[in-house]
């Protein structure tokens, strides 16, 4: 028996009909709306229940919580990571002298929740300033917004961020990446996986340094544009194959590094296993150096991701990874899973277009797929094959210069 979170009422249809294409019916699963029920609140036996898709622990508080994680990476002196100011007291002497350094124009991004609306999330809040006074105005009129504050109350929590304007551009659009990370706790084991993938999410406008006051310039959000590309196979304005390369490893590194400090995970209740998806936001400068912006618990599951669902799910129930995922941290166990062999099914076979990847989906998982979907997987599967090709080519000529 499993119990699968989700967010909203259209997740339910497509992950009933997956299950049920590797005939787990509906009674060999349970399925909670992220936001209208907890486990804690239902009179349920927890030994019925082989994995939750719910995680916590220590690691999580500090990684999903964008002030805890700021900090964190402030006292660590985290690489890649931008200076930040984090406070919940307003003190005038902080942010000037935090002003006086870096660059001139700061992100001020809240985060708080007023048990209704969210602050912080999507980019909903952020601001860019030039001066003390004006960080002080915006926190005030953030104050009179929310009803929960009261006068000398503390903050929430604020985060005053370094801007970068040498950041890499998509066809002109800023944008960050969504990595995709799957926390999996099998009998107390530890595994964490990262997509070998990762999404673009653009800004509104055409990127202008001398507009990144404006919000449709700098918020780089997926409601924001609906372009879709997918990050290595599709390169920034005036990357190189090999700049790409250099910066989906160093991605990797850093990652790799924040998962080996922070990996306090437990199944959320009382369950034995469990796991969860999480969406690392990073933003790149054209030297190839890349920031981690937030780490979110709750990333939103767009449709271009249908075609990770299975794998999702296959990491969950304890199964290895298989082509859209790499072990980023512990020892992946080799079990199989309902899963394993329909995506090997899927992963083994030779695509040519699109439309034939939809229909392999469909035949495999039941399921329908967005073309999008189908396009990034199409994507995918041809720099593959052309990094394989050429990293042959080179072992055969020069051992040394090898990628491997």
């Amino acid at each position: 028996m499993f119990v699968i979170k989700g967010q909203h009422l259209h997740h339910k249809k497509f992950i009933d009909t997956l299950l049920s294409s590797v005939d787990m019916t509906e009674e060999s699963f349970l399925y909670l709306l992220q936001y209208l029920t907890t486990l804690e609140f239902l009179e349920i036996d927890s030994s019925e229940f082989n994995t939750v898709n719910a995680i916590t622990g220590e690691s999580i508080e500090l990684l999903t919580k964008k002030h805890n994680l700021i900090n964190w990476f402030s006292s660590i002196k985290f690489p890649a990571s931008l200076p930040a100011l984090v406070f919940d007291k307003f003190n005038e002497t902080d942010v000037e002298e935090f002003f006086k350094r870096g660059t001139k124009l700061k992100f001020l991004k809240p985060e708080y929740m007023d048990y209704i609306h969210v602050i912080g999330i999507m980019g909903e809040g952020i601001h860019v300033v030039d001066s003390m006074e004006t960080v002080k105005q915006i926190v005030k009129e953030q104050q009179q917004k929310d009803k929960h504050y009261q006068p000398g109350q503390t903050l929430r929590n604020y985060v005053l961020q370094d801007t970068l304007e040498d950041v890499a551009t998509f066809e002109g659009y800023k944008f960050h990446l969504r990595v995709w990370l799957v926390v999996v706790v099998r009998d107390k084991k530890i595994s964490v996986y990262i997509s070998n993938y990762h999404t673009y999410e653009f800004s509104k406008e055409l990127y202008n340094v001398k507009r990144l006051k404006e919000r449709s310039v700098f918020n780089s959000h997926k409601h924001q544009n609906t372009k879709n590309a997918f990050f290595p196979m599709e390169r920034p304005d005036r990357w190189t194959i090999a700049d790409t390369s250099k910066a989906m490893k160093r991605i990797t590194k850093y990652l790799k590094i924040v998962f080996k400090e922070q990996h306090e995970f437990k199944p959320n209740y009382k369950f034995k296993n469990g796991f969860t998806i999480l969406g690392a936001d990073v933003l790149l400068d054209n030297q190839q150096n890349p920031y981690i912006l937030e780490i979110n618990a709750q990333p939103n599951l767009y449709k271009t991701f249908d075609s990770m669902f299975p794998e999702y799910l296959h990491l969950g129930m304890g199964g290895a990874p298989l082509q859209l995922f790499s072990t980023l941290y512990g020892t992946p166990e080799k079990r199989t899973t309902p899963f394993s062999k329909p995506l090997q099914t899927f992963y083994d076979a030779k695509y040519t277009n699109s439309e034939s990847i939809k229909d392999a989906v469909k035949e495999i998982f039941t399921v329908s797929i967005e073309l999008e979907s189908a396009e990034s997987y199409l994507l995918y599967q041809t720099m593959n094959c052309r990094k394989r090709k050429t990293t042959t080519r080179k072992a055969k000529r020069s051992p040394i210069l090898s990628l491997e």
